[in-house]
This record gives C-alpha cells, structure tokens and sequence, in this order.
C-alpha cells in the first residue's frame, strides 16, 4: 500500500518553491523503492509530531504538512507560509542514504564482527557509479543475507529519522521566524547557496547547528520512553547508541559526496558536513552517555567507531586522507570548526533565552552589518 499523503497537499503542489524544485511526488506512482522509503518517512513523521503534541512547541506542529518532492537533490526543506508549515524531503536524499547504507553493507570492514554473513557483492565498477539512479533505487534482493539487509533498514530509518528531526527542528525552534524577519525567507533548506561568507550566512549555519541538536534532543526522548516501556539492558542501549551514532556519521558523509574543501563549503549556508558530523556525534554520544549511564571509555568507544565505520564508506568511494578517513585530521579543518563551535553556543544561549520570552543579548557578530 503506498504512503498516505500527510496534510495540504492541493495547498503545496501549486506552492511556487515547491513547482520550481520539481513538484511533488505522487506516493501512489512511486517505484519501489520510493514506495517503501515513503512509508517509512511518513510512519516516522506521524510517531514524531505525534509525540510532542503536548511540548511547548506543539503550536509550530499545527497546519503542518509532510511533503515528497520530485527531485534527485540531496535535499529537504522546511517551509512556511501564511501560517501553513511543511517539511519536504526529496527523493535524492533518500537515494543518496540508501546507497551508502548498501556501500557500506557490501564491504568486510564496515561494522566488522557484527555479522554472520559474509559482505554482498553489489556489482563491478566504481564504487561510486552506485551513486547513478538506477543503481539508487535497488531493494535488498533475496539473495541478501537476513542479518544484512535487517542493518540496511535500520540504520537506513534512523538517518531518516534524524532528518525529519532536523526539519521539524526549524519549526519546532523558530528559525522560520527568525529568517523571515532577519533575511526575508520564508524557508530553509540543505542546499541554499549564498555568496559571501558573511553575518547572515552565519546565522544560517547556526540553525542547522541548531536543527542538528534539537534533532538529537528528540531522538533520545523516543529512546528514553521505549527504554524505560522495555527495560532495556546496558547491552541493548549500547547496541541503540551506537546504530544511531553510526546512520549519523553516514548521513553527514552522504552529503559530503562532492568532497569540497571545507573552506569553499562555507562559503554557503550552511556548515561543512564533516562540521555538522564532528558537532552532532559529540552531542549525541554526550548526551547518550549521561542518559544511559555510559562511562568516558564507553561514550569515546562508540564515538570512534561510528567513525570508523563511516570512514569504510569514504575510502570505497575514494575520498581522499585527511577528513573522513585516514590518520591525519588535515582536510577536516578543525581550526575552522572551533570557531563555529564557539558562535554556536552563544547563538543557541542567546536562541533558547528568547524562546523563552527571557532578556538576552544577541551574540555581536549577529548585529555586525551585511556584507556590501
């Protein structure tokens, strides 16, 4: 059965942005693979907002629309207008995940020793060539081991669910308001391109620090309500940290396909995705840890191996040393990300103050003027 369409659609589909980026999918005409990623976009979506109906931000859930857009973009949006919001989330991005999740799952060294199975065999060529579309949308076929393609959805849901987060984030925290009254926009997306790297390009990259956080924030409420509902073991919560530490890791290397310098990366909106990744599974882990009761060793195990098993990924699709595998941190530029960092946690001092209706002063490089 294909996924239900969620909310306005009639509204959306003659919605200008959404005409411009290829209009929408119907669910009802999707492949296969579409078919099914859909479902599984919807059932979390509905769990998500379902959820925090009773938050104190469960007013930025009302009129809220989730949205599948024609387009092979690594992409999704959060969107308001008139008071009516929507998340839409594109079919590359979906592609883009699934593929890796299948790079991964092909090799002997991704997530060793976790299974029984020996690695599939996805074809001759370039790793990369998987990145083609009709190699995106292959379904696990039954000549895939039972223990691998049960991970393939796995972690292929939890990257899912940590962009859907990420989008009901930019609801959920305000930032529409915020861009609309400083920017004039009236959405954010993964691919916005700007052209200086200046205050409003900041404030940009601070929501998506900001939509990565409160993404993790909803995360561990779901696991903390299902852990306390089953009575999960030490062992079960260090299996779930680290499945999602792992599609985290992934989905950031996803978007890092391309492999620009980081410097030319910020010179968009947004944060360079080994930035995003380095923020979000520190948090994460942090977080998890206090939680669940992980000690330093423990939190800074899983922490190294989700790396490790994203760095599997990278080094089959031929990224060069230095950001996501390799011995030597050089092509992450760490210096760089310090300095995001540092902006970030005055920002998000500064967002969540005034959230809550409390005096706080904005950060100085929020007032410093645009760029000529």
């Amino acid at each position: 059965m294909p996924a239900k369409r969620t909310g306005n659609w009639t509204r959306w589909s003659r919605d200008r942005a959404i005409v411009a980026n290829g209009g929408l999918a119907d669910p009802a005409q999707a492949g296969r693979f579409e078919e099914r990623a859909w479902e599984i976009v919807a059932e979390l979506y509905t769990e998500t907002r379902d959820r925090h109906r009773q938050s104190d931000f469960a007013d930025r859930f009302d009129r809220l629309s989730l949205l599948y857009i024609n387009n092979t973009a690594a992409n999704a949006i959060a969107i308001e207008r008139n008071g009516h919001r929507a998340v839409g989330v594109y079919i590359g991005l979906l592609r883009r995940l699934w593929a890796a999740f299948q790079l991964g799952l092909s090799r002997a060294d991704f997530l060793e020793d976790a299974f029984d199975s020996p690695p599939i065999v996805l074809g001759d060529g370039d790793p990369a060539s998987m990145l083609e579309p009709e190699f995106l949308s292959r379904l696990p076929s039954a000549d895939w081991p039972e223990d691998r393609r049960s991970a393939l959805w796995d972690l292929f849901r939890r990257a899912i669910m940590f962009f859907l987060c990420h989008e009901l984030g930019h609801h959920a925290r305000g930032h529409i308001d915020l861009v609309q009254d400083r920017l004039g926009l009236d959405s954010i997306d993964e691919l916005r391109a700007a052209e200086a790297d200046g205050p409003d390009r900041r404030l940009l990259r601070m929501l998506e620090f900001d939509a990565d956080t409160d993404a993790i924030d909803m995360i561990l409420i779901a696991e903390t309500q299902e852990a306390k509902r089953e009575g999960w073991s030490l062992d079960k919560t260090e299996a779930q940290g680290f499945q999602w530490l792992v599609a985290i890791a992934t989905l950031f290397l996803a978007l890092d396909i391309e492999h620009r310098p980081v410097l030319d990366q910020y010179q968009g909106s947004h944060p360079a995705p080994v930035h995003r990744a380095i923020h979000a599974i520190s948090t994460f882990a942090r977080s998890y840890a206090a939680e669940f009761g992980w000690d330093d060793e423990h939190k800074q195990f899983y922490e190294e191996e989700a790396w490790g098993a994203a760095s599997v990924i990278a080094e089959a699709l031929g990224f060069p040393e230095g950001r996501w595998h390799g011995e030597h941190t050089l092509l992450m530029d760490l210096d760089r990300f310090a300095v995001e960092e540092t902006a970030f946690l005055e920002f998000t001092e500064w967002l969540t103050r005034s959230n809550e209706d409390k005096p706080a002063a904005e950060p100085a490089w929020m007032q410093a003027p645009l760029p000529g």
